[in-house]
């Protein structure tokens, strides 16, 4: 006898997929043939049925699998960032305002930039945290979103802060309910995503007269995006100018439709800003709004900021407030002067009760964290906290507490400075001191104003209670998040990251949502924006590196514990679109404008299936006396100790830096004759590669005046663009194993930085012996396009 057992899971599907008969079974014969020939035929026709419906069922849980998948991600997602990335070490900090510069120990393989961290005391609990703005060699600089920098340690730990990335995560799950249960503004968002082929295509028929001055493949992308009704893909490789794109859309539409809504959404600030830039050059009277933190953002948009054209607001309505008083006062023969005086006296008194406030508030949540830790704790200097055990859930609850009590701290700091600026005020009015009005107790402040008004006159009496009205409102206007909604309804385009919209954006409907950088976007990171709109319109490059190149997309393991797979991973939502959306809803920018064309042709040809035009026919004749050809491929076959080192999970080549060393020695030399200067990108797969040439280059930097030199791995360079790119390969090994070079995306990003020169250095001969990696094709473009590439050995 055989015996198996099944699991629950397998049954419940067994289950799921059988049908219950509507009959009931005997043996024997019938009593009426004929009947039994029918109810025969019934059965097997509902059979047929049954399977048919099943497979209908089947089809839509295929459809309706994406929503399962996206949401498993976020899951996944969780789970893997409570124990995410080892803390990064770091030797010495500087402080510089908003941000802290760390100086690490050793150099992270992957790109962390846009990751929450947080360095804690000896105890675990926060002292600082914020995002990492930027890698650049072993600096890493951290945008400070709480805490204080004076209490950083020179030497410690940056750990990875789960509960800013838990924020991030609750905001894609609920923009992924809204549209999974068809709660977006757009109520068949979720229809159209299960059913791409019902998505309407744009008509291209549209007669308009362009602002800007665009090229014929631009023209016709923006026809496309003008006219759309549903999604619009656009494919923007390096230098089509997605900007000028996205700029031509916004300005034809608020042309046409002032009252139009538009939220322009991306990954990056810098994108933002440069979108933000254009448009308000091209039309200074739109209304324009910026979400961001103010450190963060290009000096260029300050004035757009929620919180400055805020405060713009504040200030206009606190001096038309000011402005009634006066006439008032006046139309009842009070003094102006007085009630002036009394106003800033009632804001003094306002100000004074709100520190009272918070400083009872810090002396609450101290009392709470005492009795949590049973120890003396000083507010001032948490670092004081003594060394005990305390369990997981206690010093999460010690963390939520130390937040508060830095808010309240900087809420207290802030209070505190309006005090001074009120008192710097009166000082002027009156003959008192900025001490002795600052040492005025709340009662004092009220006798100050009794002085100052009648109590006996019943207009002076309603004075009064005008300034308390005037001044609580006052106090309350603009100081709260109340007050965004408005301010952001007046507004015709709002401009955020996906991640970084605020809540109150999340009640907004949109006409039109943009997204810049939508590929480097995960699924549900873009779906944050798309909720709130009407019309979408996802501009992206897919040939260029996806949000996933980090070691969970690589984890089989961990990802079969979520039933997903390396390509549900690595699909975004752009991908997606691309892939299953009718030909006419997806774009191409197709005419480059960065790279002179022996670079764009090469580009073009190796990732872009010769669809990239270049525009640019000039060539730095300067830059002949030191490159053959301005695409070179130095060659280190050859050259002495050429193959790769091994550095503890990393890899360099210290051949390679020599010849850049020289390289660049040589071009510095070139430019100072030339009286040119040259702004120069060198980048490698490889932690350990860039180790060694900032260690290499260092000592050199200094000399060389004609020349910007930046080294960086090619993850963290992504976006932006040098005069002259240098690669580094470095790898080389007998056994043919090519590591990252195996990565199209990456390879892309890496040959597509420079504007006028690219230099690859590498051991050609490895490349192309290797297994199957895109340098077999960057190497037969080179051979093949001697009139403007080059393979030869460096001239050492």
């Amino acid at each position: 006898m055989n015996a198996w057992s099944t699991s629950y899971w397998q049954l419940e599907q067994r289950r799921e997929r059988s049908w219950i008969l509507p009959y009931e079974f005997r043996f024997g014969k019938p009593r009426n043939l004929y009947e039994a020939e029918d109810v025969i035929r019934d059965l097997e026709d509902a059979v047929i049925e049954h399977e048919d419906n099943l497979k209908e069922q089947e089809d839509e849980k295929e459809k309706q699998r994406i929503f399962q998948v996206w949401w498993d991600i976020l899951r996944a997602k969780g789970d893997w960032e409570k124990n995410r990335e080892k803390p990064i070490k770091y030797e010495g900090c500087t402080r510089d305002g908003n941000r802290v510069t760390f100086e690490l120990s050793e150099l992270p393989e992957d790109d962390l930039a846009g990751q929450p961290r947080h360095v804690t005391n000896p105890k675990g609990i926060s002292i600082l945290g914020g995002d990492i703005e930027q890698v650049i060699g072993d600096k890493l600089t951290l945008y400070i979103k709480y805490g204080e920098s004076e209490r950083l340690p020179q030497s410690g730990e940056l750990r990875f802060d789960t509960r800013a990335a838990e924020v991030a995560l609750n905001r894609q799950k609920n923009a992924l309910d809204a549209i999974r249960f068809d709660r977006g503004v757009r109520s068949d968002i979720r229809q159209l995503l299960v059913n791409p082929q019902e998505v309407r295509i744009p008509d291209l028929e549209v007669d308009l007269q362009f602002i800007q001055s665009l090229n014929e493949s631009q023209e016709q992308v923006v026809k496309a995006a003008l006219s759309t009704e549903d999604f619009l893909i656009v494919q923007g490789p390096p230098g089509t100018g997605k900007t000028t794109f996205i700029t031509e859309v916004v300005l034809q539409i608020l042309n046409q439709k002032p009252e139009t809504r538009i939220l322009l959404s991306s990954q990056t600030h810098v994108a933002l800003d440069n979108a933000l830039e254009r448009i308000k050059a091209k039309d200074p009277h739109l209304k324009l709004l910026r979400i961001g933190n103010h450190e963060r953002v290009s000096e260029n948009v300050h004035s757009l900021l929620l919180e400055e054209q805020m405060e713009q607001w504040r200030e206009s309505a606190i001096a038309k407030g000011q402005e009634f008083i006066d006439n008032w006062s006046a139309q009842r023969g009070i003094s102006g002067h007085n009630s002036e005086i009394a106003t800033l006296f009632q804001e003094m008194r306002n100000l004074g009760i709100k520190i009272e406030t918070f400083r009872e508030e810090v002396n609450a949540w101290k009392q709470d964290l005492d009795e949590i830790l049973a120890i003396n704790y000083d507010i001032e200097n948490p670092d004081s906290l003594l060394e005990t055990h305390i369990p997981k859930d206690k010093l999460e609850e010690c963390q939520s507490i130390e937040v508060e009590i830095n808010i309240l701290r900087q809420q207290l700091k802030e209070a505190r400075q309006q005090q001074k600026e009120k008192a710097k005020r009166l000082k002027e009015l009156t003959r008192s001191s900025i001490n002795q009005l600052l040492r005025l107790s709340v009662e004092e402040i009220q006798e100050q104003i009794n002085q100052l008004i009648d109590q006996n006159n019943s207009d002076s009496k309603m004075l009064q209670n005008l300034l308390k009205i005037q001044t609580e409102w006052f106090e309350q206007f603009g100081r709260n998040d109340k007050f965004n909604i408005p301010l952001i309804k007046r507004s015709q385009v709002i401009a955020g990251t996906c991640i970084g919209i605020p809540r109150e954006i999340q009640d907004i409907e949109f006409d039109l949502c943009i997204v810049d950088e939508a590929s480097k976007a995960t699924a549900t990171e873009v779906l944050v924006p798309m909720a709130r709109s009407h019309r979408w319109i996802l501009v992206g490059d897919p040939k260029q590196l996806p949000p996933f190149k980090d070691e969970v997309s690589r984890n089989s393991d961990f990802l079969d514990e979520y039933e997903l797979t390396q390509d549900d991973i690595r699909e975004t939502l752009f991908d997606r679109l691309l892939r299953t959306l009718p030909d006419g809803c997806h774009k191409m920018l197709t005419i480059q404008h960065r790279m002179v064309a022996p670079i764009g042709d090469l580009v073009s040809e190796c990732f872009y299936e010769g669809q990239l035009k270049s525009a640019r026919t000039d060539i730095d004749k300067d830059l002949a006396k030191i490159l053959l050809k301005p695409v070179t491929w130095l060659t280190t076959t050859k050259l002495k100790n050429y193959r790769e080192q091994s550095v503890n999970s990393s890899f360099n080549n210290t051949c390679e830096v020599k010849v850049i060393v020289e390289f660049l020695k040589q071009l510095n030399q070139i430019a100072v004759q030339a009286e040119k200067k040259y702004s120069v990108a060198v980048l490698t797969g490889y932690a350990a590669q860039l180790k060694l040439l900032n260690r290499s280059l260092n000592s050199e930097l200094k000399n060389w005046q004609a020349l910007t030199v930046e080294c960086n791995t090619v993850d963290a360079f992504q976006g932006r663009e040098a005069d002259i790119a240098v690669y580094s390969v470095t790898r080389s090994n007998r056994q043919g194993k090519v590591g990252f070079l195996r990565d199209a995306e990456r390879l892309n990003v890496a040959l597509s930085r420079g504007k006028v020169g690219l230099v690859i250095v590498g051991d050609h001969y490895f490349c192309r012996t290797s297994q199957e990696n895109p340098l077999h094709r960057v190497l037969d473009y080179i051979e093949r396009h001697t009139e403007n590439c080059a393979l030869t050995e460096p001239g050492l």
